[in-house]
């Protein structure tokens, strides 16, 4: 079962733009800010929120978990969420070509805060 919440997340700064600019209507957010974690590998639960472009904000946003065994691709799971656009504090080079193959853009950001998203995904577990 997947938390979910419907409240919208004005979007700034650095997502705005590349919003602005990119087909994202639907970002994924690795649970702990990164693609590769260290001492675990590849994350495995990702924040998914859906991209209201009209009012620059995030809706929907709700928690998956990527099971390697099922679909052994992320690039690939991803895609099959709806994602076209991965937001990560990493570049994690291995990954940064199988993702835009998949159609999947990927967003730096090194100062990824991920509270507000978290608030927001647990809000739907009340």
């Amino acid at each position: 079962m997947r938390a979910e919440n419907s409240v919208t997340k004005p979007l700034s700064g650095v997502y705005r733009h590349l919003l602005e600019k990119d087909e994202c209507n639907r970002i994924a957010i690795p649970y702990y800010g990164a693609i590769m974690r260290p001492g675990v590998g590849v994350e495995k639960l990702y924040f998914i929120a859906d991209v209201d472009k009209k009012n620059f904000s995030l809706k929907r946003v709700f928690l998956e978990v990527w099971n390697s065994k099922i679909s052994p691709e992320l690039p690939g799971w991803l895609r099959d969420k709806g994602v076209s656009g991965l937001v990560c504090r990493d570049g994690c080079r291995s990954y940064l070509q199988p993702m835009e193959t998949a159609g999947i853009k990927v967003l730096l950001d090194k100062t990824l805060d991920l509270a507000w998203i978290e608030g927001m995904a647990a809000t739907s577990r009340r």
